[in-house]
C-alpha cells in the first residue's frame, strides 16, 4: 500500500455501492472517451444510470487541502551526493471544472492519485536540482550549503519551492504550493575542541592538553556508511580518537622533552596526532584541518621565546646612600641544556617568568650596590648599564637560557621625583635686611636681595641620605597628615598652590624652608661683618662679599637639606633709604651734641663762679690767719699759739688744694655724646664761713650750696 494517499480528497469509487450521503459534498465523475464527465443517474426510480466506466469522487473542500511530510530522494548518477527532503504542500480544487482537471491529471492512469502526484513532484524536483547542481559547480559552492536551515525554519532556496510549485500547478491546472526541507543533513562543518589529562614522569601535577580541529564534510556517501548521523555522534567518535593519541604519545614522558617537542619547529607530537586524526576523519567522510594541541606546560613558552617584563617597584640600595629603581624588558629562549633550565625553573612551576624575574632582580640588587647615586643618576648609560646587562646575561646563561635585553632604563624613585621637581622649580627670590650687629648698632642696616638656584645634590657621600631624611610629606608612606602640611605652608606663607595636591604642596613647603634657611643664614652671618655698608660701598669688596655669602649659604643648605645651591643676582638694595636713615641719625646726633655743649657751658660758668668764691674764701682764710697771728703776738699767754698756728696752716693748705682741683676740672674737655662712660661730677663747695665754724668746733652745714640743678648729684664735700 502506498504511503502517499489522497483518498480523503480524491479517490476512485465503485458506482454500484457509492453513497453521496456517506461521502459528503463533492463531485462524482466518470471517465469516458478520455475525459471525466459528471455522473448523471437515470430518471427511473429504481434505475440509477449507466454504471460502466471509471468512476471517481472529488471532495468539495471549503479550503486548500494540506499534506505534510512527503519524502523525496535525489541523487545525481554516481555522484557521492544524495539528498532527502520532507515536503509540505497545499492543493485546492474549486468547482466542477478544476475537479475534472485534477481527476484527469491524477487518476487517468493505473496508479493512485497520491503516487501520481508524488511522481509528478519528484520529476519537477529532479529537474530543478539538476539545474541547481550545475550552478553550484560553476560557482565552486556545495549543493549542501544551499539547503542549510534558515533562522525562520524555511528553506534557504525559496526559488526551488516556487519553481516546483508553479510547474506542478501548471500540470494539474489547479492552485498548488509546496515547500521542501532537507531531512537529516550531514553537518557541513564541525568545530572540535576537547581536553584530556595525562601524567608526566617528572611532574607531580596532572597535565592537560586541549585539542582543537576543524572538520569539513568531504564525502556524503562515506558519512552515510559511517552510521554517525548527527553532530554529537561525530564529536564523540573524534574525541575518542584524540584520547587514544594522547595516551600513546604523551603519557609517562619527561617534562622538558614534551615541552620541546610541542614548541619546536617540527612539532613531532603535534604532527603525529594530526596524521592519526586525518585518517579517521576520511573514514567518516570528513577532511580535517590543522590540529592544534595546547598544553598546560608553561615551559613551552621558553622554547618559543618568552618576553619577560621586570617593572620598577623595588628600590635598590646604592653604595653609601640612596636608592634607585630600574625597569627592563628581555626576550628569553631556552637553550639545549634541559637540566640547567630545570635548576632554575622546576617542572611544577606555573609561571616561568617569575623565577627569571627574581634572578634579574637579584642581579640588579648586587650590581647597583657597587655604584653611588651620582653615578646612577648622571652616568647610567655610560657605566651602569653595560655592567648591569653583562651580569644579567651571564647569570641567565648559567641556567641554560639565551636572553636579549630590549629595554633597560633607570626609573625615578619618589625621592628622585621630588629631587627633579625641585630642580624644575623656578629661581627663588629672597630679600633680607642685615642689622649692624657687629657695630653695636652704630651703622646702616643693609638690604640684600637675589635669587636661589637649586643646582643638584651636594657632593659628599651622605648628602642623599640627608635629602631623603627630609620629611615634607611627599612620599606615600609619610606619616605627616595633610592638615599638618597645610599648617606649615601657612606658617611659611605658601598660598599659590593647590592644597589638595599632596606632592605639589610638599615641594612648595620644601622650597619655602630652603628660602627661610637662606634668609636666616645671610642675616646671622652678615650681621657679624663689621662696617658692612661702608665696606660694600667699594667695588673691589663686592665680589669677596658675594663669595663669602655663597659659601655660608651653600654650607648651611648642604648640611640641612643635602642640596647644592647658588645665589645669583646677589647685591645690595636701593641706598636711598639708607641715606635717609643716615641723615636722620646725624641730625639726632647733632641735636644731642648741641644740647651737651649748652650743658657744658652752663657747668663751666657755674664752676667759674665757684672758683671765684673759693678764691675769696682763701683770701678770707689768710686774712683770718693774719688776725690770729696778730692776736697771738698780742696775747701770747691766752691760747696755745702753736696749736692755732698749725690749724691755720692746715686750713690754708686745704683751701689751696680745693682751688687746684677746681682749676683742673675746668681745664678738662667735654665728654663725647656717644660715650657710655658716666661723666665725673665735681664735689660741692663749702659755704662761706665754713672754715671759721670748723675752727671753732661747730658742725658743718647740711644745706646744699646754691647753684644749678645739675649740680645736686655731686658728691658731698670731704670732712676737714
Amino acid at each position: 500500500m502506498s504511503s502517499y494517499c489522497l483518498n480523503d480528497f480524491l479517490r476512485p469509487i465503485v458506482a454500484a455501492t457509492f453513497s453521496p450521503k456517506a461521502n459528503g459534498a463533492g463531485h462524482h465523475l466518470v471517465f469516458r472517451n478520455g475525459e471525466f464527465e459528471p455522473y448523471r443517474p437515470r430518471q427511473f426510480g429504481w434505475l440509477r444510470g449507466d454504471l460502466s466506466g471509471h468512476h471517481v469522487f472529488v471532495r468539495d473542500l471549503r479550503g486548500p487541502k494540506q499534506v505534510k511530510n512527503w519524502l523525496f530522494r535525489w541523487s545525481e548518477g554516481t555522484s557521492a551526493i544524495e539528498l532527502e527532503f520532507d515536503a509540505n504542500f497545499e492543493i485546492y480544487a474549486r468547482g466542477l471544472e478544476e475537479s475534472r482537471a485534477l481527476a484527469k491529471a491524477l487518476l487517468s492512469g493505473p496508479d493512485s492519485a497520491g503516487d501520481t502526484l508524488h511522481a509528478l513532484i519528484a520529476r519537477e524536483l529532479h529537474r530543478r536540482l539538476g539545474r541547481l547542481l550545475e550552478e553550484c559547480e560553476r560557482s565552486g559552492d556545495s549543493l549542501h550549503d544551499c539547503f542549510r536551515p534558515a533562522a525562520d525554519g524555511l528553506s534557504q532556496r525559496r526559488e526551488l519551492d516556487e519553481d516546483v510549485g508553479k510547474a506542478v500547478a501548471d500540470e494539474l491546472n489547479v492552485p498548488f504550493r509546496i515547500g521542501f526541507q532537507m531531512r537529516d543533513p550531514a553537518p557541513r562543518q564541525i568545530d572540535l575542541r576537547c581536553s584530556h589529562t595525562f601524567r608526566l614522569r617528572d611532574r607531580a601535577a596532572v597535565c592537560e592538553v586541549v585539542t582543537t580541529a576543524l572538520l569539513q564534510l568531504d564525502n556524503f556517501q562515506a558519512h552515510k556508511r559511517s552510521g554517525l548521523h548527527d553532530e554529537a555522534a561525530i564529536r564523540a567518535a573524534v574525541e575518542r580518537q584524540v584520547a587514544e593519541a594522547v595516551k600513546e604519545l604523551l603519557f609517562d614522558k619527561r617534562y622538558y622533552s614534551v615541552a620541546r617537542a610541542f614548541a619546536g619547529e617540527d612539532n613531532a607530537i603535534g604532527i603525529d596526532m594530526e596524521r592519526r586524526l586525518h585518517g579517521f576523519a576520511q573514514s567518516i567522510g570528513y577532511r580535517i584541518r590543522p590540529v592544534n594541541a595546547l598544553l598546560d606546560i608553561p615551559a613551552t613558552a621558553l622554547f618559543r621565546g618568552l618576553s619577560v617584563e621586570v617593572p620598577a617597584g623595588e628600590a635598590y640600595q646604592l653604595h653609601t646612600s640612596g636608592f634607585a629603581e630600574v625597569s627592563l624588558s628581555l626576550r628569553v629562549r631556552a637553550g639545549d641544556d634541559d637540566e640547567a633550565i630545570a635548576r632554575l625553573i622546576g617542572s611544577d612551576v606555573t609561571d616561568v617568568a617569575e623565577p627569571i624575574e627574581a634572578l634579574v632582580r637579584r642581579c640588579c640588587r648586587e650590581t647597583l650596590a657597587r655604584f653611588t647615586y651620582s653615578k646612577v643618576s648622571v652616568r647610567f648609560d655610560e657605566e651602569v648599564r653595560p655592567e648591569l646587562e653583562n651580569n644579567i646575561l651571564r647569570e641567565l646563561a648559567g641556567y641554560g637560557l639565551q636572553a636579549n635585553i630590549t629595554r633597560l632604563r633607570s626609573e625615578p624613585t619618589e625621592d628622585a621625583m621630588r629631587f627633579m621637581e625641585l630642580r624644575r622649580m623656578p629661581a627663588i627670590d629672597f630679600v633680607v635686611k642685615v642689622p649692624p650687629q657687629a657695630d653695636m648698632g652704630d651703622a646702616d642696616e643693609v638690604e640684600v636681595h637675589g635669587v636661589i638656584d637649586i643646582l643638584g645634590a651636594a657632593e659628599d657621600d651622605y648628602a642623599w641620605l640627608r635629602f631623603q631624611s627630609g620629611n615634607f610629606g611627599y612620599r606615600r608612606d609619610s606619616a605627616r597628615s595633610l592638615d599638618d602640611m597645610r599648617a606649615q605652608a601657612a606658617r611659611r606663607g605658601v598660598t599659590d598652590i593647590d592644597r589638595k595636591d599632596r606632592r605639589a604642596l610638599a615641594v612648595a613647603i620644601e622650597v619655602a624652608e630652603i628660602k627661610h634657611r637662606v634668609v636666616a643664614t645671610l642675616r646671622n652671618e652678615m650681621a657679624m661683618w663689621s662696617s658692612l655698608a661702608y665696606v660694600w660701598a667699594r667695588a673691589e669688596n663686592a665680589a669677596d662679599i658675594e663669595q663669602r655669602a655663597n659659601a655660608a649659604v651653600a654650607r648651611a643648605i648642604a648640611d640641612e637639606f643635602g642640596l647644592r645651591v647658588h645665589l645669583r643676582g646677589f647685591g645690595r638694595g636701593d641706598t636711598l633709604s639708607a641715606n635717609t636713615a643716615r641723615a636722620a641719625r646725624e641730625a639726632k646726633l647733632r641735636a644731642e651734641r648741641e644740647a651737651i655743649e649748652q650743658l657744658a657751658q652752663k657747668r663751666k660758668t657755674h664752676l667759674l663762679q665757684k672758683s671765684e668764691m673759693l678764691h675769696n674764701q682763701e683770701l678770707e682764710a689768710l686774712q683770718r690767719l693774719d688776725r690770729l697771728n696778730g692776736d697771738i703776738l698780742a696775747n701770747p699767754l691766752d691760747l696755745d699759739h702753736e696749736t692755732l698756728r698749725l690749724r691755720a696752716e692746715k686750713l690754708a693748705a686745704e683751701a689751696r688744694d680745693e682751688v687746684q682741683q677746681w682749676e683742673m676740672q675746668l681745664s678738662r674737655p667735654a665728654a663725647s655724646p656717644s660715650s657710655s662712660v658716666p661723666r665725673w661730677q665735681p664735689p660741692p663747695l663749702p659755704e662761706r664761713g665754713d672754715s671759721r665754724a670748723r675752727l671753732d668746733g661747730e658742725p658743718a652745714p647740711t644745706a646744699p650750696l646754691p647753684g644749678p640743678a645739675d649740680d645736686r648729684s655731686a658728691p658731698p664735700a670731704p670732712e676737714r
